[in-house]
């Protein structure tokens, strides 16, 4: 079927002079103009380094695929400690003058950069094991990012590492979109106040449909907090099935502004094109993101799930769930690990404007 199709910018085949500079409006990123920002991101840990080499050919080579694919962001890393072949300031007597110089280029080339700084010490690799030094080290990237359309996040995985308390002395910086972890599912209220201006998701990983809880239940924290959430990063691609990666990047922008592909440490994360399965999982995602039949502001919408839902659902035999957001006459649901072919029927009133495969449905009353 065919039908109306959002789009929200990205997956151009020649990169932007100027990124517009995203603000919060709501549960959205939002540019200048008022359209929202639904990104596609990646993770691509070593960028930073590879520029601070000047390891040019594999960027360039590493950022025409991600054009190809769509993807809009990139979720970087300010360091690695030693336990993951060290990159440290310290390595680079000039990294604080020249990480102005790298945003400007990751914006040249049409990507906005997702900065995670890694505040919060993990002894004893860290080269910041004082909160002074972290906080000399967050003020000099922050006074990078002012005026910049980035974002920055403060501290990976805080929760597992044991950071959350530490973390949360750390100021905001001015003029910066801020997160300040990567937060599992937890409904701890002085937490979530503490989050900043957006969230981001770091799933358990346990299992598929555990993930896809996670995902929505963040959306309702969202809604409760009333601030936007890069709902992605579901499961790294090497441990995925290719034909998990469209769900899941449908499911993350149905929930949440951006869907993050997240790759193993020997691909991805390196700036590396993967291969194989992984390589199939991250061109699915693509092809799902650059459909645009997920409605751009369906995270403020109401919630349903399977029988709930104004498609037929054909029970969980056939079908692992249906998941739902809908406001008023239009509903766009996402589709989890169909087992066999199934009826493609809306519920009396309804009717399926736009089918991307076997994955979402835009629907609108009749």
């Amino acid at each position: 079927m065919s039908g109306r199709r959002w789009w929200w910018g990205g997956g151009s085949d020649t990169p932007a002079a100027k990124l517009p500079r995203l603000h919060i409006d709501g549960l959205h990123f939002k540019r200048p103009d008022g359209s929202i920002y639904k990104g596609l991101h990646v993770t691509a840990f070593r960028s930073l380094e590879l520029y601070l080499k000047g390891d040019f050919a594999q960027l360039r080579t590493w950022h025409e695929w991600l054009r190809s694919l769509g993807v809009t962001g990139q979720r970087v890393f300010a360091y690695h400690n030693p336990g993951h072949d060290a990159f440290l300031p310290s390595q680079y007597p000039d990294y604080y003058e020249r990480l102005p110089q790298y945003l400007d280029w990751m914006e040249s080339e049409g990507f906005y950069v997702h900065f995670v700084a890694h505040l919060g010490a993990v002894p004893p690799g860290d080269p910041f094991l004082t909160y002074e030094a972290q906080l000399e080290h967050l003020l000099k990237v922050g006074i990078a990012m002012q005026g910049r359309p980035h974002l920055l996040e403060y501290t990976n995985e805080y929760e597992d590492n044991g950071e959350q308390e530490f973390t949360l002395r750390f100021p905001k910086i001015d003029g910066v979109l801020t997160c300040l972890s990567r937060m599992w599912y937890n409904d701890s209220p002085t937490e979530d106040t503490a989050q900043l201006d957006w969230l981001n998701l770091h799933p358990e990983r346990k299992d598929e449909e555990n993930v896809v809880r996670q995902m929505r239940g963040l959306n309702e924290i969202c809604h409760r907090l009333h601030k936007p959430i890069a709902a992605g990063e579901p499961e790294q691609q090497e441990r995925m099935r290719a034909d998990q990666a469209a769900p899941y990047t449908i499911l993350a922008l149905m929930f949440g502004e951006i869907m993050t592909i997240h790759g193993a440490w020997e691909s991805l994360q390196q700036c590396r094109i993967p291969t194989g399965e992984a390589l199939k999982g991250c061109e699915e995602a693509g092809r799902a993101y650059r459909s645009g039949i997920v409605p751009p502001e369906a995270s403020e919408w109401d919630y349903a799930r399977d029988e709930g839902a104004v498609m037929k659902y054909p029970g969980p035999d056939v079908v692992q769930h249906f998941y739902q957001m809908r406001s008023g006459s239009r509903a766009i649901v996402g589709v989890t690990e169909p087992h066999r072919p199934f009826p493609k029927e809306a519920i009396p009133g309804w009717q399926i404007v736009e089918a991307y495969g076997e994955t979402a449905f835009y629907l609108e009353a009749r």
